[in-house]
């Protein structure tokens, strides 16, 4: 599936079979053990806290991380992302040029959590492709929406259980996470560089 509120949506693109449904069981089970801690915002090396942006959760798993476990999943979620870009990008973008990461952070919004429009290339840390996969559905409120350039027009895209978002990281493309108003949302968010 596409999204396609605007031209320049063509670049945004929604994948629901990439994740199995029993490997975000497994995942979701190992999100419920995790130390999550306040998410701040904006791309300096020190984010600020500000629950009046941003009001989530989060945890990262490095390639480097002491916890195997944290391993072992970043280089799954990291090396079949890589893949997926190069499949859906190369095509309709072929100088797509971009590094794998190295980590992948896992965002948990309980209720009443959200972010604000926002983008996700900083001058600090310049993002080529962002990618949101929801590991969880049971819960209300919370949908993926993205708007184009100049905010006046915007799609939701619903959670579902392994669904996966890949965009571009640039201006072209605000989005948000809506409050989520019963339950608890995790996702899997990998930035490219």
């Amino acid at each position: 599936m596409q999204v396609s509120p605007y031209d320049v949506g063509q670049y945004a693109k929604v994948i629901d079979d990439l994740f199995s449904e029993k490997t975000m069981d497994v995942f979701y089970k190992i999100c419920k053990t995790l130390d999550f801690e306040n998410v701040g915002v904006g791309g300096d090396s020190k984010p600020q806290i500000n629950k009046t942006i941003r009001n989530t959760k989060g945890v990262q798993f490095t390639r480097y991380d002491k916890k195997l476990t944290h391993v072992h999943w970043c280089n799954y979620f990291s090396t079949k992302i890589a893949k997926e870009i190069l499949h859906q990008y190369k095509p309709i973008a072929p100088h797509i040029d971009f590094k794998k990461s190295n980590r992948i952070e896992v965002l948990k919004y309980e209720e009443g959590g959200f972010y604000i429009p926002h983008v996700d290339h900083f001058r600090e840390i310049p993002r080529t492709m962002s990618v949101v996969i929801f590991v969880n559905d049971d819960f209300e409120g919370g949908e993926f929406e993205m708007f184009s350039p100049d905010q006046r027009q915007s799609q939701k895209i619903k959670p579902k259980k392994g669904r996966t978002i890949m965009f571009p990281s640039n201006f072209l493309y605000p989005h948000k996470a809506n409050i989520v108003t019963k339950g608890t949302r995790y996702t899997i968010v990998i930035w490219n560089l």
